[in-house]
């Protein structure tokens, strides 16, 4: 499961279910995308395209007027539809999620080995839906993405829970690339449980070869 999200609110959005008679529903959101630094700008949505579009063209003339640097600008459809199983509540500050991504199985396993097989292990069973990954700004701090733990292990009773698992860590990722391409994900194998490698930027001086960054500092 991948999602992107609107910013206008410092929440994720409700996790819903989804009825297999129920007739689709969908907002189109507004973005606008700075190549030259790979950010995404999200100007909310609507809930149509033709409303989705004559607000986006208003706020391309908006920024253009104000000397902005948006090279591309999109109308996406969203799919909304479903049942609310678990939100989080709003928040005035702090994170900003921006994505989410839930590896599914099919992600990490290419299927050579299945259940019942002999070579078939516990740890195979992995992912099985209970973990997720969100990323999004943190207000005050608007260089680059930072990613959070996504706890889905009780969203069956209602529990959504976000956490810092993995410190204060810069993602090196833009809007137009799928979530495989940095974030990938391993089940365990022996003691070790399950394992998640990040793309994270890492700079140096050209001259001296010294690091700067390694994806943790701001």
């Amino acid at each position: 499961m991948v999602g992107y999200l609107q910013r206008d609110e410092q929440c994720l959005p409700p996790l819903k279910r989804r009825h297999a008679m129920t007739e689709p529903q969908f907002i189109y959101e507004m973005i606008g995308h700075a190549i030259s630094d790979g950010h995404a700008v999200y100007y909310g949505a609507a809930a149509s395209r033709e409303e989705a579009e004559a607000r986006l063209a208003r706020t391309r003339d908006q920024v253009a007027a104000a000397g902005g640097k948006v090279e591309r600008y999109q109308v996406r459809e969203k799919d909304v539809t479903g049942e609310i199983v678990a939100a989080e509540k709003a928040a005035s500050g702090g994170f900003c999620p921006a994505g989410f991504y839930v590896p599914d199985w099919r992600d990490v396993h290419d299927g050579s080995i299945l259940p019942g097989s002999r070579y078939w292990e516990d740890h195979d069973e992995w992912p099985d839906g209970s973990l997720g990954f969100v990323w999004g700004c943190v207000w005050g701090d608007d260089d680059g993405w930072k990613v959070q733990a996504l706890d889905l292990s009780r969203v069956a009773e209602g529990v959504l829970r976000r956490e810092e698992r993995f410190g204060y860590l810069y993602l090196d990722t833009r809007c137009d690339l799928d979530p495989g391409d940095f974030i990938r994900c391993s089940p365990g194998e022996g003691s070790h449980g399950p394992r998640v490698t990040f793309s994270v930027p890492r700079q140096y001086d050209a001259i001296t070869g010294e690091l700067i960054s390694d994806g943790t500092l701001p």
